[in-house]
């Protein structure tokens, strides 16, 4: 029997109106649950055992089918673990680019302990929300407003929102909810996070600073900078110094791609340097 048109209508309109936080629970329980499901899926099926008997009875042809098919089996096995000891070293790489880019500023290791955790999700419900789902929540430490990094990159922070036992929300840099202070410049050594604060180099000229915000579609923006920076295309930009926020100093957010002016300040549409649809695991950081 079809569907009225209007009872589709009706539900359509439904899903439109309704809170995307009423989704939220239902999808973070459905998404854990099947994450172990994914990962035997993705596992090989041993082969039947065959008993000394059986083999024995068995013709040459026979044999060498199930040999070859024990080979195949083994092979998958061996290419398993390698993925997962290349998996394992990328995320060992990351949490030592972050140390070595903070831990000799801000007194890293009394701050912060790194806690790994893996993307269950990492599109939203909502095409203006920028958001991942991953599998650290409350009971592993995890708290609103802690910073998100990937190595020394940095990812946003979580959300008071959906934050639970074994799962929580990242709100990305490209969400327009989130907003921290950074700075720009055109040259990466003027803002390293192991210069002191107040710091220039010469040869990169000036620093500017200002305050960034997402606005979707993997983009986000730099407002507030002064004219006098004279800010431009491809200039760098870091995490800066906040009294509202925990993020470090010195976190790679992305390059400048569009300058336009404001009255007395220069806006600076930017691309974040990670690719939030590609990454499979994050860094939070913990504090203490």
């Amino acid at each position: 029997m079809k569907t009225p048109p209007l009872l589709l209508i009706i539900l359509s309109i439904a899903l439109i109106i309704i809170p995307f936080k009423c989704f939220n629970g239902v999808e973070r329980n459905l998404l854990t649950l099947a994450k172990p499901f994914a990962k035997l899926h993705a596992s090989d099926i041993s082969a039947e055992t065959v008993s000394p008997q059986k083999l024995q009875a068995m013709k040459p042809k026979d044999k060498m089918s199930l040999y070859e098919a024990r080979i195949a089996e083994l092979n998958a096995q061996v290419q398993l673990l390698k993925n997962e000891n290349v998996d394992l070293t990328n995320k060992l790489r990351r949490v030592s680019d972050f140390r070595e880019a903070v831990t000799s500023a801000l007194n890293f290791r009394e701050r912060y302990a790194i806690l790994n955790a893996e993307v269950i999700f990492n599109t939203d419900v909502s095409v203006w929300r920028q958001n991942l789902l991953i599998n650290k929540g409350i009971n592993q430490g995890v708290k609103a407003g802690q910073t998100v990094v990937l190595g020394n990159y940095l990812v946003g922070r979580i959300a008071a929102a959906d934050l639970g036992p074994y799962t929580s929300r990242v709100q990305l840099i490209t969400d327009p909810a989130f907003k921290t202070q950074v700075m720009v410049s055109p040259l990466p050594e003027a803002v390293s996070p192991t210069a002191k604060a107040g710091t220039v180099k010469k040869a990169a000229g000036v620093v500017g600073y200002g305050v960034l915000s997402g606005v979707s579609f993997n983009r986000s923006r730099v407002k507030w900078v002064s004219r006098e920076v004279n800010a431009g295309m491809n200039w760098q930009v870091y995490s800066a110094l906040d009294n509202y926020s925990s993020i470090p100093r010195g976190m790679i957010v992305g390059k400048v791609s569009e300058v336009s002016s404001e009255g007395y300040f220069t806006s600076l549409m930017v691309v974040p340097a990670v690719d939030f649809l590609s990454i499979s695991d994050v860094q939070v950081l913990l504090a203490r």
